[in-house]
């Protein structure tokens, strides 16, 4: 009888099969798990280092330069930078950095770098990807961290170093009612310095001898309103930055919204006329801000004028319309500031939301803040510095379901008047800022929604008595 071969390995031919399947395994394993060149978005640091020269014979090097003068300009020729070699390395960079004492050594493989501070060496792949200077103790942009002791440097003011790792984006924060109430805290004209800033105007007086930092002060006053309103939004509505002061608007704007991510709160801004004239433009400052954790700011359409037209909207039940409203005229047949353009109108007609109440944001004034005949409370100390050009953006906004608009600007102005909707100021917030015209307090606005029946409540508090409310009204429709 025919038996049919059975088809199969012998034993031998199997284990062979064994061991080259285990050979081919661990060749894979070796491969693919061993260390590999770390390739990120970003080049990676691989070296630090500072360079001193003297202008105009300052050259270029195979190190990328951090453009800002550790000494702020303020030598006539000398300039000292902060340099780093970037690039992809399978092998060493930078991983680590320290400031301290020459004769302080954080351990083994860390190096000198002249002027207290000290770079470590490692694998790539624990590698900073950036570093630059500030001129503040506060960097609150994700994968940033700040060594909060200053490098030895010979300048008159403190500067510190800033590293950064990679990080994930932050979530954008949720803005929502509670118990039907919406609080936002509106801060106008802060005026904030690259350095401790100058105070202007103080009122009341310093005594005899008293010191004043204008920076340190405002945060202070701004910093106990937010213990004491936690407001679910901040809105800050323009002049943030005192660009006079500002030779370094990167160190300055990063103290600004430091203050508000520390206490977690949001925040929404819109530039001034002074915002821009330090340092960086409008869009480089909107690009920083809108990559902080808190910050619910945006640059807007890149197709209509300015930067910071944008809309929030709360729950459906509020709408928050943001807008620039410049700087100065660039018409020459026109003086005086800017006024909001036609694009602008377009666009915020075109992105109108439904919500049963609505309020508008910007820096400076509308021509119908002039109707001081209008005004129902609130002090009128100074002229109203509006465009002379009207283009019809307080009909707009009204036609739109706009109540309220509130502004900034003028600094010792903090009134409200009713006109097709309510005009209000802030009333200016910072020490830095003018203040004057008989003596003005700096001070903050509070607005509440109440979205069971649409009203809208307004209040003040003033520096020297943050606990009172002041100048507390319903906002009728």
């Amino acid at each position: 009888m025919f038996v049919p071969r059975q088809v199969g390995l012998t034993k031998q031919a199997l284990r062979g099969s064994i061991y080259l399947l285990v050979v081919l395994t661990l060749v894979f394993l070796f491969l693919f798990t061993r260390q590999k060149p770390v390739y990120t978005d970003s080049p990676l640091v691989l070296d630090l280092e500072f360079y001193t020269c003297y202008r105009p014979f300052c050259k270029e090097s195979e190190y990328v330069r951090v453009d800002k003068d550790l000494g702020l300009g303020k030598a006539l020729f000398k300039r000292m930078y902060l340099q780093k070699k970037l690039g992809h390395s399978e092998d060493t960079a930078v991983v680590d950095v320290a400031v301290g004492k020459p004769e302080y050594k954080p351990g083994d493989l860390w190096e000198s770098r002249g002027q207290g501070l000290w770079v470590k060496y490692g694998p790539a792949k624990k590698a900073i990807i950036d570093a630059t200077v500030l001129f503040q103790p506060s960097d609150p942009r994700p994968g940033w961290t700040i060594l909060t002791e200053p490098l030895h440097t010979e300048t008159d003011h403190h500067v510190y170093i800033s590293y950064r790792r990679p990080t994930t984006a932050p979530t954008r924060p949720q803005l929502s009612f509670k118990n039907n109430k919406f609080k936002i805290l509106q801060v106008a004209d802060l005026h904030f310095a690259t350095l401790d800033g100058v105070c202007r105007d103080t009122w009341p007086k310093l005594a005899p001898g008293e010191k004043c930092q204008a920076d340190s002060k405002t945060t202070h006053f701004v910093e106990t309103v937010l213990d004491i309103e936690k407001p679910d939004l901040v809105v800050m509505t323009g002049d943030q930055i005192y660009g006079d002061d500002s030779p370094d608007t990167e160190t300055t704007i990063l103290k600004v919204c430091d203050i508000f991510e520390r206490h977690k709160i949001p925040y929404a801004m819109v530039f001034g006329n002074h915002d821009d004239e330090g340092s960086l433009q409008r869009d480089q400052i909107m690009e920083i801000v809108e990559d902080l954790p808190y910050s619910l700011s945006s640059a807007g359409p890149a197709n209509v004028s300015g930067v910071g037209n944008y809309v929030l909207q709360v729950q459906n039940k509020l709408a928050l319309y943001f807008l620039d409203s410049h700087k100065y005229s660039l018409n020459p047949k026109v003086r005086g500031y800017d006024y909001l353009k036609e694009d602008q109108i377009e666009w915020i007609k075109s992105s109108k939301v439904p919500a049963p109440v609505a309020m508008a944001f910007f820096h400076i004034p509308l021509p119908e803040y002039r109707d001081t005949d209008a005004v129902v409370f609130g002090n009128y100390k100074e002229a109203v510095m509006a465009p002379q050009i009207n283009t019809g953006m307080a009909q707009t906004l009204q036609e739109m379901g706009v109540s309220v608009a509130s502004v900034g600007h003028d600094h010792c102005n903090d009134f409200c008047l009713k006109s097709d909707l309510w005009l209000c100021y802030g009333g200016a917030v910072g020490e830095g800022g003018y203040g004057g015209y008989g003596g003005t307090e700096r001070r903050v606005r509070v607005f509440e929604v109440d979205a069971s029946n649409g009203q809208i409540t307004t209040w003040q508090r003033l520096h020297s008595d943050p606990q009172t409310i002041i100048e507390h009204h319903v906002l009728e429709k």
